[in-house]
């Protein structure tokens, strides 16, 4: 194949951002026996032989500040406004190719409770003789709502920090029984859901290996640990907080054993640390106080939240906002994840336990008000940064964390750059940075990942503990479907300055498609002020199996790849 492709004139929408986003124009081509030399960045795609299967990259989780509510809600019927549907429609729609549903978590520290506060109690929420107050939670039947609108399936975490394994069976009775003289079965149904709902993942708490948790020691007010805790605590584990990561791991199966016992199908995910790798003071001390646990058969994987810069401050980042780290932080972690999965595969089971990310995002709630570029385009460049490497790293599941509140909801755990979407001034819902470059990759996560053999490379820098650290300005990873007829590859180029030429050697039969970029125009882009940035076509040469473009500073790009027409 001997081709040179250009950007044409004409254009047409890439469906995916239909309705949301300017598309990008189409390509044509023309013959050319020019050779390609390789570029300063240069990558070898095995297309015919892919590394490991694609995790479920796609996922939402829904944090403090989203309130959600079905059609015709009994209780908070504000709760379903136009701007709310239309989020939930756009989530539904980035998707891969694959149509994989998406996990939707509920989720996070308003589980367990956090800093010392109350948890998530479900019978608060669905007890048919409840009344309506300004600072309710969302029932069962109102998170349900969202995982229903975004065609996604659920992922259910369990009150751990202020709960008890009896509550928790009780709650998966409530979501998953069919005894109609059960009460919470009784109270499914009397919130107008007769038949269990499809639920078979739960999280056992949110976190507990960090202080911050609830159920870390046995002195909060609501500690299940605590003696003279306001709800009881829970006596069997009276002084055994989940600080020891032993305790933590008999309590769990506790947990295991008492959710099976109504739910004998149900498979279980266990906190571990956050991206820093420092739970339980590291990973290599938590693992093994862990194994009991971790070898259950009925856990399927070890959890792990990453916020970039919340966490990057764990390991000596001074400056929250420096563009360079959001953009490249994921390989300050790459060591952790290598170091957990070494761990993780030296236990003694079948399968391996998988890596999922239940939360993350390029900032949370200890980086706060000092984080000061949340509305801006770079944040979706963090994004696909940490995407990027969980692709590369084999994770099985991510969920960004999300809070779908278009007010300043004024609750703890909620911050702005949260929501993946923005009113702009005519009252329309607009994509965010954070779901434009999600989408985007979204629509290229193929079933099998490809590892780039990296043949020449350039690097940047970010700075952390205390010093500059070298990394590669384009991040890649490709991907291919089952039948070997699709592929794709998804760079992010995180110099802010200067375009990068690329080149690529594809497997014969192999040829580019399309090209599309999110390229800010400026890393302060913000989509309320100057509107969502339009997906750029880029053009490209293809000389037999090799591959040129140029790469925008700051940008993402996702080539479609086609095979053996």
């Amino acid at each position: 194949m001997i081709a040179r492709v250009r950007a044409a004139s004409s254009s047409r929408p890439l469906l995916l951002f239909a309705a949301l986003i300017a598309c990008a124009p189409a390509a044509s081509s023309e013959t050319t026996d020019a050779p390609l030399e390789q570029a300063s960045t240069h990558l070898a795609l095995a297309l015919d032989a892919p590394h490991h299967a694609t995790g479920r990259l796609i996922g939402w989780n829904i944090g403090r500040g989203t309130y959600y509510a079905p059609a015709g809600d009994p209780l908070h019927p504000e709760w379903r406004s136009p701007a709310r549907e239309a989020a939930a429609a756009q989530l539904a729609a980035a998707r891969p190719p694959t149509g994989a549903a998406p996990y939707v978590r509920f989720s996070g520290l308003q589980i367990d409770g956090a800093l010392g506060g109350d948890g998530y109690h479900f019978w608060d929420w669905v007890d048919p003789s409840r009344d309506v107050a300004g600072d309710d939670n969302m029932a069962t039947f109102e998170y349900f709502a969202l995982v229903d609108d975004v065609a996604a399936a659920p992922l259910v975490t369990l009150n751990f920090g202020s709960g008890t394994a009896s509550e928790a069976a009780a709650y998966v009775t409530h979501l998953a029984g069919e005894d109609p003289a059960d009460p919470g079965v009784a109270a499914r149904h009397h919130w107008g859901r007769v038949a269990p709902y499809d639920v078979a993942v739960f999280e056992i708490g949110n976190e507990v290996h960090s202080l911050w948790n609830t159920g870390y020691s046995d002195h909060g007010p609501y500690s299940y640990a605590n003696p003279a805790a306001q709800h009881g605590g829970d006596p069997a584990w009276y002084g055994r907080p989940t600080a020891d990561p032993a305790d933590y791991a008999a309590r769990a199966l506790e947990y295991i054993a008492t959710v099976r016992a109504v739910h004998p199908q149900a498979r279980f995910w266990v906190p571990i640390s956050m991206a820093s790798m420092d739970g339980w003071g590291g990973i290599a001390e938590a693992v093994p106080a862990l194994e009991p646990l971790l070898v259950d058969p009925a856990v399927e994987a070890v959890v792990v939240h990453h916020y970039q810069v919340d966490d990057g401050e764990l390991l000596g980042l001074a400056e929250l906002n420096d563009p360079r780290f959001i953009v490249a932080g994921s390989e300050v972690f790459a060591a952790g994840f290598d170091e957990l999965r070494e761990l993780l595969d030296d236990l003694d089971r079948d399968p391996p336990l998988g890596i999922v990310i239940t939360e993350y995002h390029v900032a949370g709630f200890f980086a706060g008000a000092r984080f000061t570029r949340g509305e801006q385009a770079v944040v979706g460049l963090g994004i696909a940064d940490m995407m990027i490497s969980y692709a590369r790293h084999g994770i099985a599941h991510a969920a960004q964390h999300m809070a779908l509140n278009f007010e300043d909801s004024g609750d703890l755990l909620f911050e702005s750059w949260y929501n993946p979407f923005r009113i702009d001034g005519a009252g329309a819902v607009v994509p965010a940075a954070s779901y434009q470059a999600t989408a985007l990759i979204a629509a290229h996560l193929h079933a099998r990942t490809v590892l780039p053999e990296v043949t020449q490379a350039t690097e940047g820098a970010v700075a952390v503990f205390g010093e500059e650290r070298a990394v590669p300005r384009v991040s890649a990873v490709a991907f291919v479907d089952d039948a070997g007829a699709a592929g794709s590859l998804v760079a992010l180029h995180r110099d802010f300055e200067e375009e990068a030429p690329l080149t690529f050697d594809l497997p014969a039969g192999w040829a580019v498609a399309e090209v599309s970029a999110y390229a800010p125009p400026r890393l302060e882009h913000d989509v309320v002020v100057d509107g969502p940035v339009a997906l750029q076509a880029l053009s490209w040469e293809q000389v037999g199996g090799r591959v040129a473009l140029t790469l925008p500073p700051h940008s993402l790009t996702a080539v479609a790849l086609t095979c053996c027409e």
